[in-house]
């Protein structure tokens, strides 16, 4: 199976999936999660996934090639372990182009984060005209004993 026809199926049962949650999550599967039935794996609700949190991706450019880097939020944490979570960056295409990721950093205590770091020249240039940048921050130890993956918002730019 080639990488399209593999791409083209998984988007597919994506859509299926998340079709069938919220056309099924009314008021009392709106903030439990439930269990699939035929793979037993665990699904939120919209609510749900809302409730996990939120991260704002935030570009500057130094006006010499190199940018200065913010994520900030807050991810609904059981506990706060050291080393909890990491940042990825991507570039937001037809398919996701992993540009850089944070080695292991630790959440505040009570979840919340504030990551700044730089990166050198063309690390953002993800394709041909105008680069469209995200970031997901990937949390451990959420209230279900799982994990947290935030999605920031796009920064558009010619990096």
């Amino acid at each position: 199976m080639n990488l399209r026809t593999k791409l083209v199926s998984l988007t597919s049962a994506v859509v299926l999936a998340t079709l069938a949650v919220v056309s099924s999550a009314g008021a009392a599967h709106a903030t439990t999660p439930s269990t699939h039935a035929s793979t037993g794996r665990l699904v939120h609700s919209v609510t749900a996934a809302a409730s996990a949190g939120w991260a704002t991706l935030y570009i500057y450019d130094f006006d010499d090639g190199n940018y200065w880097i913010t994520v900030e939020g807050q991810a609904n944490l059981a506990s706060v372990p050291s080393g909890n979570m990491y940042i990825t960056l991507y570039g937001d295409d037809w398919f996701d182009t992993t540009l850089w990721s944070t080695h292991w950093l630790s959440t505040n205590a009570d979840g919340s984060f504030y990551i700044e770091f730089p990166l050198c020249c063309s690390v953002l240039n993800e394709d041909w005209g105008e680069d469209e940048i995200y970031a997901k921050v990937r949390a451990w130890y959420a209230p279900d004993g799982g994990n947290v993956t935030l999605t920031t918002n796009n920064v558009e730019g010619d990096f």
